[in-house]
């Protein structure tokens, strides 16, 4: 996925005509982007729940620019007011060629397999790395997924045979 945000913006920076292009960064520029001939936002976080949750829906209605794109997939989990318009590039082999036919069944799988991780206390936690040792983000984030798990759920019910 870094491949191809580093190769999608270096092609948006080379193309741009009269355009601006403003890199946001978790901490430092990208060594493959040094140099980009574009100004970068450093964000004080590096880890993605943080920045996502916090930090972008913050900056984004600050930038005054026209639109954002997010290379990567998922975009942050909300936007405020005054955000400007965001397109959402999504690299994954989950979008193949009849996916909706498979959504639901996909979508009962990540149920079943988040239920067998669930904790006797309700939560989720992960291994210690990235911060997925903390159960009160990890359960957070399921319960994220879950949500939209059921929401898919509902939207494309898996097909009887």
């Amino acid at each position: 996925m870094i491949t191809v945000a580093v190769e999608l913006s270096r092609a948006l920076v080379a193309n741009r005509g009269q355009d601006e292009f403003v890199l946001l960064c978790s901490r430092e520029r990208p060594s493959s982007l040094a140099d980009l001939d574009c100004e970068a936002v450093l964000a004080p976080y590096r880890h993605e729940l943080v920045l996502k949750s916090r930090w972008l829906p913050t900056v984004e209605p600050l930038l005054e620019c026209d639109a954002i794109l997010y290379p990567y997939w998922p975009s942050p989990p909300f936007r405020r007011p005054g955000a400007p318009p965001a397109a959402i590039f999504v690299h994954d082999l989950a979008f193949w060629n009849g996916w909706v036919d498979k959504l639901g069944a996909a979508a009962n799988m990540t149920i079943d397999k988040l239920a067998t991780l669930q904790k006797s206390d309700g939560s989720w936690v992960g291994e210690k790395r990235w911060m997925e040792d903390n159960p009160v983000l990890v359960t957070a984030y399921t319960v994220l997924a879950l949500q939209e798990a059921a929401k898919d759920l509902s939207e494309f019910p898996p097909k009887q045979n």
